[in-house]
C-alpha cells in the first residue's frame, strides 16, 4: 500500500511527507506488536524506509505532461 501511494503522487512534498508517516507507523507498529529491542526496531525501520525511497527516488509515478516525450514523425517514416 504505501509503495503504491508514493507512486501514484506527483508532488515530492507529499511523497516524503508519505515516507516519515510509513516509516513511523511502521516502528511504531514493530515496537508495540512484537519483542524486539531497540536495536532491532531501527535496523528493520532503517531498511523498509530505504525501501520506499526507492520509490520516491525513481521516475515510475505518473508522467506529468511537461515529462511526455515526442518523438518526430520524420525518424519513425526515414526507411534504414
Amino acid at each position: 500500500m504505501a509503495c503504491l501511494s508514493l507512486l501514484n503522487n506527483y508532488s515530492w512534498k507529499l511523497r516524503l511527507g508519505m515516507v516519515a508517516l510509513f516509516m513511523s507507523l511502521f516502528g511504531a507498529i514493530i515496537g508495540l506488536l512484537t519483542d524486539a529491542r531497540r536495536a532491532e526496531i531501527f535496523a528493520s525501520t532503517a531498511a523498509y524506509t530505504a525501501v520506499l525511497v526507492v520509490y520516491v527516488s525513481t521516475n515510475l509515478g505518473p508522467l506529468l505532461p511537461r515529462q511526455v516525450v515526442e518523438t518526430p514523425t520524420s525518424i519513425l517514416s526515414t526507411p534504414f
